[in-house]
């Protein structure tokens, strides 16, 4: 999910990394903090003066490099909000937690499927910006932006680890994992999804162990390929 927040005639748009953020409540740039309990108008004025638009989409990649660069381009994090990430300056949740997980590149070899989709987008009325219309003021200084409209959706990462074979070649492994899922039909949201399987990639499908990072709630998590691929035919 991302958000895109604004103050004054200056536009942010950033992701939520698992942050609840809502619309008309403040967010401070400077440390990129939600300001927790306040907003700038009654629930009751915001329900009433808030448009709905669907924008429906999905889409599914193959990651082959797992450099913090490669993870911030893949999670729409912009160079600021990196460096305060660096620096811990805000809890990160849900697909968020992908920027953690490292591996040893001389032991181990990674390929990440990215699934992204969004169901719709919610804005709030940019005339309620005005000062008069403002019902609850706040101190100076306390934020630089208010959340005027959000993309709701779900992310998904599926890390597949394994032990590097002496004289495995690296694109020969990559190219193995985006060949298995390069015609699959990944979840719409809420919906299924299906991969061909075939029986002669059992045992390499084995190997992999599978890690997961995202917005889906699952009461189980996929250990490996198979179980991955189990889990996206439910």
């Amino acid at each position: 999910m991302s958000t895109a927040t604004t103050l004054r005639e200056e536009t942010l748009q950033i992701p939520a990394l698992g942050r609840p953020f809502d619309l008309g409540m403040l967010y401070d740039a400077r440390s990129d903090r939600i300001v927790p309990g306040i907003t700038l108008w009654n629930h009751s004025t915001l329900q009433t003066n808030i448009a709905e638009e669907s924008n429906y989409n999905s889409n599914f990649k193959v990651l082959y490099n797992d450099t913090l660069t490669a993870k911030t381009s893949a999670l729409d994090i912009s160079a600021e909000l990196k460096l305060s990430f660096l620096a811990g300056l805000f809890p990160i949740d849900g697909t968020g937690k992908y920027l953690t997980d490292n591996v040893d590149n001389s032991s181990h070899e990674r390929n990440t499927l990215l699934y992204k989709s969004t169901t719709h987008w919610k804005k709030l009325g940019m005339d309620h910006l005005k000062n008069e219309k403002v019902e609850h003021q706040f101190e100076d200084n306390i934020a630089t932006h208010v959340v005027t409209q959000i993309q709701y959706g779900a992310d998904a990462f599926f890390l597949f680890d394994r032990l590097k074979a002496k004289k495995t070649d690296k694109k020969e492994i990559s190219g193995s994992v985006n060949a298995k899922y390069s015609h699959a039909k990944i979840w719409e949201v809420g919906g299924g999804g299906k991969f061909d399987n075939k029986e002669n990639e059992e045992k390499s499908e084995e190997k992999y162990e599978c890690t997961y990072y995202g917005d889906f709630v699952m009461s189980s998590f996929p250990k490996n390929l198979k179980e991955a691929e189990e889990f996206a035919q439910v």
